[in-house]
């Protein structure tokens, strides 16, 4: 499993970037962490989890976005919390890379480093629609297939608030147990 569905008791107000609906465009914005709701915060808090590298990505219906995991090192099993608004019809597939094939090295939108991979040289291993608030294992080899109406994603890297350091898989699954839900 790559995601887990959650069952929050707070909700995320979504900060408008004021972003028209392109539907044949994607972008990543870097969010300021006071963009998302004290609640949130406060939420999290709660559990001992920090946000960290907040962003904002809108994806129109038809987009595709390269098959990528979102931060090296890589092999990884960091986690984000997406909290995702509309996509009806949007998959987000993982993929595993097939022996002796290697990922490229692209920068993103905002000019960060990431780490890609050709379709031809990964074998597909789950897909999903998913909508509110998830778990994400972005350390995975993944996509987004856009499906009928804008996806708009906030999307948060998880830290731990006594050690510091980025949540994992199984860390986050651990901390957000009394909130998962059926995936």
């Amino acid at each position: 499993m790559h995601y887990k569905k959650l069952n929050l008791p707070i909700e995320l107000i979504p900060y408008d970037y004021g972003v028209v609906d392109l539907p044949d465009r994607f972008i990543e914005i870097k969010m300021e962490l006071d963009h998302i709701n004290k609640e949130v915060h406060d939420f999290l808090d709660s559990i001992g989890v920090e946000i960290t590298m907040p962003r904002y990505f809108h994806s129109g219906p038809p987009h595709v976005y390269n098959l990528h995991v979102d931060v090296t090192p890589w092999p990884n099993q960091y986690t984000r919390l997406n909290w995702i608004f509309g996509g009806d019809g949007s998959q987000m597939i993982w993929y595993k890379l097939q022996p002796g094939k290697t990922p490229g090295m692209i920068k993103n939108s905002v000019g960060e480093d990431l780490l890609t991979f050709d379709i031809d040289d990964c074998i597909e291993i789950e897909r999903a629609h998913i909508a509110g608030p998830n778990l994400v294992n972005v350390g995975k080899i993944h996509n987004l297939i856009g499906g009928t109406q804008e996806r708009h994603c906030y999307s948060f890297f998880l830290k731990d608030k006594k050690s510091k350091s980025r949540m994992e898989w199984n860390q986050a699954i651990d901390r957000f147990r009394p909130f998962l839900g059926e995936a």
